[in-house]
């Protein structure tokens, strides 16, 4: 999203059909935006694949959390 080569956390907010929508609350000082700017951002999912991996050997981590009992659609399969 900003050209920077440094990973950081993202908070997944929801997803559709096509894209995963993130919370970004990174905040680069020397770029202009408002705060709502970085709420529910849509990214499509082959894009946040690409996203979601860092360095050699491309390093992943992934933090899911729901209600206990709950497990969403997705994580079942």
């Amino acid at each position: 999203l900003y050209r920077e080569r440094a990973p950081h956390w993202v908070v997944v907010t929801g997803y559709d059909a096509e894209h995963i929508f993130i919370h970004d609350p990174w905040i680069d000082p020397k770029l202009d935006y408002r705060a709502v700017d970085k709420i529910n951002i849509p990214i499509r999912f082959a894009e946040f694949e690409t996203m979601a991996r860092y360095g050699r050997p491309a390093t992943q981590t992934a933090l899911l959390v729901w209600p206990a009992g709950q497990v969403p659609d997705a994580a079942a399969k």
